[in-house]
């Protein structure tokens, strides 16, 4: 399995620290996307609610603690990922690492209020479309998910710089989006070399089931959080982000069941960030998993540039069944 090695005993400790804080972040923004951004915003409507306060509060809680330790590894990813860069002698690496400084840069301005909203979103639009950009010249297959991932996103900063300048009349540019966002999730199982099929099937169906239960069933509030948590307007029929979904999570129970970790987090990463631009934290993720996908440790379909172990010579080789080739150097 590859690995993000960083060379030399002064940065060992990172390689071993990495695979554990990225799966903690995974795990804390998937809670917090569930708990936080979807389940709470959807109980407020519940009559009664005030009856199950006490339960309420506790989950709730839940999901404020798993935003914190989610914002807390995020940026403990970043650094750790940043560490593994310059181990790294090729330009994607430092094109991607281009994008998280300007990234930083960007969340820093929004954090202290300082600068026009305009210019930290067309900050958060250069750091996705670098590390996007870098992550997309690995290979065409991986290109066919990036490119919709940043195209939706870069639609979504857009609108979101016109509307903070006060312009009118880019609305089409939200429900644009749309389109390359469906159509990366759409994309995700030939880019990452997932069949859909047996249980990877079985998770797409039942994933497609849910999505489309719940917009039949309440489809104002499925598109309120729809906006909320992946910036899409919902402008589509609910039927088609059922199927994106269901696509989507089928591809994540592939790429884990076959053990490629970094593109299962980064996969995962993606789902919780969304291309929207309001949230700093989401955007933070959405570079985070971009990032992860342009490191040369992956490939689409799990290719890897990380070097292959020499191969034994006949004589190490113990268990071989064929006789040794002779050697070109008797002595």
């Amino acid at each position: 399995m590859a690995r993000i090695a960083v060379p030399g005993p002064a940065l060992a400790a990172t390689d071993a620290l990495l695979r554990p804080v990225l799966a903690v972040l995974a795990a804390a923004a998937v809670l917090e996307l569930l708990v936080l951004r979807t389940f709470t915003r959807t109980a407020i409507h519940i009559p009664d609610i005030q009856a199950l306060e006490t339960p309420y509060l506790a989950v709730t809680g839940l999901g404020r603690y798993a935003y914190f330790v989610a914002a807390t590894s995020l940026v403990a990813s970043l650094l750790l990922l940043a560490l593994a860069i310059p181990a790294r002698r090729d330009a994607r690496s430092w094109a991607a690492g281009l994008g998280v400084g300007v990234f930083i840069i960007a969340a820093t301005l929004a954090r202290l209020g300082e600068g026009p909203q305009a210019i930290t979103i067309a900050l958060s639009l250069s750091a996705v479309a670098t590390t996007g950009a870098a992550a997309a010249a690995h290979s065409a297959r991986l290109a066919a998910f990036i490119v919709p991932v940043t195209a939706a996103f870069a639609l979504g900063a857009g609108y979101a710089i016109g509307q903070s300048l006060g312009a009118g009349g880019l609305g089409w540019l939200h429900t644009a989006m749309e389109i390359p966002a469906v159509a990366a999730a759409l994309a995700a199982p030939f880019a990452f070399s997932v069949p859909l099929k047996g249980r990877n099937l079985a998770v797409a169906i039942g994933t497609a089931a849910v999505v489309f239960l719940f917009f039949a069933g309440n489809p104002a509030t499925s598109r309120i959080l729809l906006l909320w948590n992946a910036g899409l307007s919902g402008a589509l029929p609910g039927v088609v982000y059922a199927l994106a979904a269901g696509v989507a999570a089928g591809t994540v129970a592939g790429v884990v069941r076959s053990g490629r970790w970094q593109a299962g987090i980064a996969l995962t990463l993606v789902v919780a960030a969304g291309v929207g631009v309001e949230s700093t934290y989401q955007t933070g993720l959405l570079v985070c998993a971009l990032l992860l996908l342009a490191l040369p440790a992956f490939r689409a379909g799990g290719e890897t540039d990380a070097p292959r172990p020499p191969a034994k010579q006949p004589s190490q080789d113990l268990t071989a069944t064929r006789s040794p080739a002779p050697s070109a150097n008797p002595s």
